[in-house]
């Protein structure tokens, strides 16, 4: 019995019988015995090329998914679709990575579907080519790919490349695979957005998040608002003088930020955390106005981590890891969290450094051995 024969079998049997036909029925239906159904069905012998047209169309299905089989993969594909980035990693079965690439964003919600899926095939063709996609298991987590409908519309296109096997699911799931595996804990994103993840006998639960318009701060984007909002403050006098006034003005070589107000509206939310580096900056180097933002910022990942423990259950000892673009500055941060948190002590703090595409090849169903990157 080949290979071939053994898994056509499987997938004639499953499917005549979530019809609800017997052996008999299809026989009939198709002008063969029932023998001759019983032989395809043990695997012994294939349908005769001509009769397999028939058994298709008896069977309601494409003959192409009535003959094809996946095989056993080789290799793995992780996908990690952030906001501004979206990192592609092919490994193979020892966990190497052999190759990797970075594109935009495949955001659907900030792009649109098709531009995301364009994105996502583009890479995809890129880190595998030469490799057959059926030797290929792949985990995707895309930002804003849960969002309405977009999880079953990308579900529908991953399936359109024949993987050996394949999954799709937001952009905080191979962060948290990443860096809790299957414990309990949390997980803080703290890039151009903020958000918590919190793991409890395998179920995530999400804490903040709410996107720029909702949510207090505690990330790039209400770094660099607050900033922002501080120069132009200090410019008409309502606010306190800043350092961030100078450094305004050396990285834009504006001396005005209220005559820049029209083209901040125009940023989005990207460009406006392009312009958080510049409140952490002047807080390292004293400035009050500055600090203050920042301790603001961080008293707000503490509420959502106060509120993650809670729902832990209150353990003695909560795992917390961070990732994102401002663990950068962890110094300078984390000292800030923990001096607003209820109770420091309930914590057990570490910065995850790892590309979260690591996580997505855990999902894939790579198995992390000791010594392997991921």
């Amino acid at each position: 019995m080949s290979r071939l024969e053994e898994n056509f079998a499987v997938k004639l049997r499953r499917r005549r019988m979530a019809l609800g036909y017997t052996q008999k029925t299809l026989a009939n239906s198709i002008g063969y015995s029932e023998k001759a159904v019983s032989k395809w069905e043990s695997g012994r012998v294939l349908p005769p090329t001509y009769a397999l047209l028939r058994v298709a169309d008896a069977l309601q299905v494409s003959l192409d998914d009535l003959m094809d089989f996946q095989e056993d993969p080789s290799f793995f594909l992780g996908i990690d679709g952030g906001a501004t980035k979206t990192d592609f990693a092919l490994a193979d079965g020892e966990g190497r990575i052999i190759s990797r690439t970075l594109l935009g964003s495949s955001n659907p919600v900030d792009i649109g579907i098709e531009a995301a899926m364009e994105v996502l095939e583009a890479g995809i063709r890129h880190v595998c080519r030469g490799i057959s996609l059926r030797r290929i298991s792949m985990f995707a987590g895309i930002s804003g790919g849960t969002s309405g409908d977009n999880r079953e519309r990308l579900h529908a296109f991953f399936s359109g490349f024949h993987f050996a096997k394949f999954d799709n699911g937001s952009d905080a799931q191979p962060i948290v695979a990443a860096g809790l595996q299957d414990r309990d804990g949390m997980v803080v994103i703290m890039g151009t957005g903020s958000v918590v993840f919190v793991q409890k006998d395998g179920v995530l639960h999400r804490i903040g998040g709410l996107g720029y318009l909702f949510d207090e701060g505690g990330n790039g984007y209400s770094l660099g608002r607050d900033g922002l909002r501080a120069v132009m403050a200090a410019e008409d006098g309502s606010g306190n003088p800043t350092a961030l006034s100078g450094l305004f003005a050396q990285q834009t070589g504006k001396s005005s930020a209220l005559a820049c107000l029209p083209e901040f509206y125009e940023l989005g939310k990207r460009g406006i955390a392009a312009y958080a580096p510049l409140a952490i900056q002047a807080a390292s180097a004293g400035d009050t106005v500055a600090q203050d933002i920042l301790v603001r910022n961080m008293r707000q990942i503490a509420r959502l981590l106060d509120a993650g423990w809670r729902k832990l259950d209150q353990p003695l000892k909560a795992e917390v890891v961070f990732v994102g673009g401002l663990t950068n500055h962890e110094t300078l941060l984390m000292p800030l969290i923990q001096k607003e948190l209820a109770e420091k002590e309930r914590y057990r703090f570490s910065v995850y450094q790892e590309p979260a595409v690591n996580g997505a090849l855990l999902l894939a169903g790579l198995k992390k051995e000791d010594g392997q990157p991921c």
